[in-house]
């Protein structure tokens, strides 16, 4: 098989694959909702989907992403911190990719792992108050108390309404005072 059918082939597949996994994930959003038996099988359905793309062209980060992303749906956190990782591998400048790592590197109790994605995520983009956040909880996890505070105050002196950084930040001072035990992060999503 030629490139440009290979191309054509890859194309159908990722269409395909997109098509099955409408409506499975969500981008951007820690709450993770269940799935029910059925969208979990779609779910499965999809990866298999992308993984005969990701024989054709093995470096398509997208496929690789978007594996990731079915398998946190799924709550298969080792195996989406394992695609996001490889994603990194071949797309290492993207916020959303780096964010994802982190999630799914804090599910699994790899606090470290998270922070260095979380703040790799904020490097590029410094301005994302709901970046600020996430690196915020990721360091309060960690036990770094003052600086997940001066985090989460350049979050809200961005955006001083945002209710999730409020909350946040008062767990962050709760902590420092003494009020309340430090959260996991489960206990903060």
């Amino acid at each position: 098989m030629n490139l440009n059918e290979r191309q054509e082939l890859f194309k159908i597949i990722f269409e395909k694959a997109n098509k099955e996994m409408k409506g499975l994930i969500v981008l951007g959003d820690y709450r993770r909702r269940r799935l029910n038996f059925f969208q979990k099988k779609r779910c499965v359905k999809a990866i298999n989907i992308f993984n005969e793309g990701l024989e054709l062209f093995p470096g398509h980060w997208q496929s690789l992403f978007f594996v990731g992303k079915l398998y946190q749906a799924m709550g298969q956190n080792e195996k989406a911190l394992n695609y996001f990782e490889n994603t990194l591998q071949h797309e290492r400048f993207n916020h959303v990719v780096l964010q994802e790592a982190s999630l799914a590197a804090m599910q699994e109790g790899l606090t470290e792992k998270g922070i260095k994605y979380s703040g790799e995520s904020i490097e590029m983009q410094p301005e994302n108050y709901s970046l600020l956040g996430n690196h915020s909880m990721n360091l309060l996890i960690g036990g770094f108390d003052e600086m997940a505070l001066k985090t989460i105050d350049q979050a809200l002196g961005i955006n001083p309404n945002d209710g999730i950084n409020k909350r946040v930040r008062d767990k962050i001072i709760g902590v420092i005072e003494g009020k309340i035990s430090r959260p996991t992060f489960s206990e903060l999503i």
